[in-house]
């Protein structure tokens, strides 16, 4: 427990759900970044002024009508005087905003694939201000001017309107949000698998390393040993569990990763040939050949001498065979894990929606990292 919980990936995560979920609002100033903010939360926290540039500092807000783990950051107006075109970096989603009034232009264009570049697919574009097109359906017009435009990289795109009692997409805004902010982290939360996953094959590799030490310092040549190949084979079933949901484990599932595992064996075989049995029986004849040629040294001392100097060189081949054929196997089947989508989702959605407190997040990420 103590180990896992001094790893830089659970730090990582603790930090993020104790400092919440951020959702950075970006967009030329007047385009309704703050008025939006405060249609969300329900009420006004956000200031909301026709003078440019009113919002001059990254102001968080808490979204209790979205989650108790979300906070929306309220960003200056890009190229508002005195300030740069400059992000918002620390967020997990930009929520980009594209005045109606004044439409898809090239700066807006401009803006986005910085923010693509920065952001990859973690965006949404809202066409702000809808109540200012007459008819309100025009902004369709520029929703598809957009997709037009972006083609495969257009984002989600909303039309909505913040003011009172007149609100249109806020909800459908809300909801963009949160599933942008579940795929951000169920990204997050598989990275976290993989590493774990690395972790625990790795500890699998070395526990079979001692097995094969042990068998080595034996002296008795590899190709006598059967428990070798026994010991091998297990280590690449154990690394193929490994890879697996452990919860969702059946008789099949292990019987297959049996099979796995000996195919894979038998496959290092065939593919190191003639090398996998120099290893073999390389070690056994090296350690009779320095046991003759110590006779001529002196008899008794200078053939334990050279018997010696045999075991240890069958210990370092048994060593480097086993590591080879472990890491080999880690590799394949750590970059092919497979992780139920939906035990991410309903994570990604208890992460979400805040639902972790902060007392049981250790537990909660140690459960989560062991069960799945």
């Amino acid at each position: 427990m103590q180990n896992f919980r001094n790893t830089e990936s659970t730090k990582q995560l603790i930090k993020k759900l104790r400092e919440g979920l951020k959702i950075a609002f970006v967009g030329e100033v007047n385009s309704g970044k703050s008025s939006t903010v405060n249609a969300i939360r329900g009420e006004e926290v956000a200031e909301v002024s026709i003078i440019t540039g009113s919002t001059v500092t990254d102001d968080p807000y808490e979204v209790p009508t979205l989650s108790k783990a979300v906070k929306i950051i309220d960003t200056p107006g890009l190229r508002a005087p005195g300030t740069d075109v400059s992000f918002y970096r620390g967020a997990d989603l930009v929520v980009y905003f594209v005045n109606a009034a004044s439409g898809w232009t090239a700066s807006n264009k401009t803006d986005f694939f910085i923010l693509k570049q920065i952001y990859a697919s973690h965006i949404v574009i809202a066409i702000s201000k809808i109540d200012t097109v007459p008819p309100r359906e025009d902004w369709l017009k520029i929703k598809h001017q957009i997709e037009r435009d972006l083609g495969h990289s257009s984002p989600k795109i909303l039309g909505i309107c913040s003011l009172v009692a007149q609100e249109i997409g806020i909800e459908e805004l809300k909801e963009a949000i949160a599933r942008g902010l579940e795929d951000s982290q169920k990204a997050f939360l598989f990275n976290l698998i993989l590493r774990s996953k690395s972790k625990d094959c790795a500890s699998v590799i070395r526990e079979t390393m001692i097995k094969v030490t042990s068998l080595a310092a034996s002296g008795i040549p590899i190709h006598e040993i059967p428990k070798f190949d026994e010991e091998i084979i297990q280590m690449i079933h154990k690394i193929i569990l490994a890879c697996k949901s452990i919860s969702n484990l059946t008789k099949e599932d292990i019987e297959d990763a049996e099979l796995q595992a000996k195919n894979f064996y038998s496959e290092f075989h065939q593919e190191f040939g003639w090398k996998f049995e120099f290893i073999k029986w390389g070690t056994g004849i090296s350690k009779l050949v320095a046991g003759f040629s110590g006779t001529t040294v002196s008899l008794g001392f200078g053939t334990a001498a050279g018997y010696a100097a045999g075991v240890v060189l069958q210990t370092l081949c048994y060593v480097i065979c086993a590591g080879m054929i472990g890491y080999r196997a880690k590799k394949l089947y750590v970059d092919n894990v497979r992780v139920s989508i939906h035990e991410l989702e309903n994570f990604a959605k208890k992460m979400v929606k805040g639902l972790i407190s902060k007392r049981n997040l250790e537990n909660f990420i140690r459960r989560f990292t062991t069960e799945i």
